[in-house]
């Protein structure tokens, strides 16, 4: 009777820890970036190909400007993030979602002006899971 309850309570760990999340994601993203001026029409999109780190113990985004932006909100369909950086007179907004299915990304990157939209970088990727080259 002990050991299938043992074997029983094993596998339940197993099956646990496979579950876990990872403490760190990074993704080779491929795409389009589309710069929208508020002075000037929005130009055409251009390929982007960027890299994202989620780190999920830090609860961050990396890879859309200067600083890592917080996760706003984990599902099992999707990661949502949010976060600004302010200087003297410029600030930077960064949001958007990573679909955890599809690998679809949409964000957008913004700049301000002493409070005065500027302009804004919108970025649609399909992104997959980085494998280490050495």
């Amino acid at each position: 009777m002990k050991a299938p309850m043992l074997l029983a309570l094993a596998a339940l760990s197993i099956s646990t820890a496979q579950a876990a999340e990872p403490e760190t994601l990074t993704l080779a993203c491929e795409g389009t970036e589309t710069w929208r001026s508020l002075f000037f029409s929005a130009d055409p999109p251009k390929p982007s190909s960027i890299s994202i780190i989620v780190n999920f113990a830090a609860g961050t985004v990396s890879g859309f400007g200067p600083i890592p932006v917080k996760i706003d909100r984990v599902s099992e369909q999707l990661v949502s993030f949010v976060g600004h950086n302010n200087s003297d007179e410029i600030t930077w907004t960064v949001s958007g979602s990573i679909d955890r299915v599809t690998g679809d990304v949409e964000a957008t990157s913004s700049m301000l002006h002493k409070g005065n939209l500027r302009g804004e970088t919108r970025f649609l990727l399909k992104c997959t899971p980085a494998q280490r080259k050495f």
